[in-house]
C-alpha cells in the first residue's frame, strides 16, 4: 500500500468524522427546538483494495444520515390514531415527546415527557401493572415470537422483577 493510499485513507475517514461532528453539533444546538428529531450519522466500511496476496482495507465512508425517531411509539401512535386531526395530534405529540427525551433519556425527562404518551399505549406495548399483570403480559409477547423480552423495573424494584420473573 502506497504513502499516496494511507493518505487518502485518513483523508476520507477525517471527512467522515467531520460530517459525524457537524450532525452531532447540530443536534446539541437544536435540542431545545420544538420538533426537531436527533439525527445520527452512519459509517460503514469502504470496499478494500484486492490484491493477489489478499485484500487491504480503504477505510470508512458515509453510508447515511438518519433521524434517530423512535419507530415503535410512532408507529403506536399512527395504529392508534385515525383522521386528518388524529395525524397531526400524533405529529404535535410526537415532535413534544422528542424534543424533551435525550438518549439515553433521564428521570427527570421521563416524568416531564409521560404526561404526553396515552395510558393506553403504555399498557399495549409494555409489561406494566401488577407482578401478574406484567408476567401475563410477558407470556403473551412470547407466544407471539419474543425471544427475548427485556426486562426493566420503572420504579426501581429490582429485586421484585426478579422474583416475579424468577424461574420456578
Amino acid at each position: 500500500m502506497s504513502l499516496g493510499n494511507v493518505l487518502n485513507m485518513a483523508r476520507t475517514a477525517m471527512a467522515a468524522h467531520q460530517t459525524a461532528l457537524q450532525v452531532a453539533s447540530q443536534n446539541i444546538s437544536n435540542a431545545t427546538t420544538e420538533g426537531y428529531s436527533r439525527q445520527r450519522v452512519e459509517l460503514t466500511t469502504a470496499l478494500p483494495t484486492v490484491f493477489p496476496y489478499g485484500s487491504v482495507g480503504t477505510g470508512v465512508k458515509i453510508a447515511g444520515v438518519t433521524q434517530a425517531r423512535d419507530t415503535l411509539l410512532d408507529a403506536a401512535f399512527r395504529q392508534g390514531s385515525s383522521g386528518a386531526f388524529a395525524a397531526d395530534t400524533t405529529n404535535t405529540a410526537l415532535s413534544q415527546i422528542q424534543s424533551i427525551l435525550g438518549w439515553p433519556a433521564t428521570k427527570e425527562q421521563i416524568n416531564k415527557a409521560k404526561h404526553l404518551v396515552p395510558d393506553e399505549l403504555v399498557h399495549r406495548i409494555t409489561a406494566s401493572g401488577t407482578p401478574d399483570e406484567a408476567k401475563t403480559k410477558v407470556e403473551e409477547y412470547k407466544k407471539r415470537g419474543c425471544t427475548c423480552p427485556i426486562l426493566y423495573p420503572v420504579g426501581g424494584n429490582f429485586k421484585l422483577l426478579i422474583d416475579t420473573f424468577a424461574q420456578a
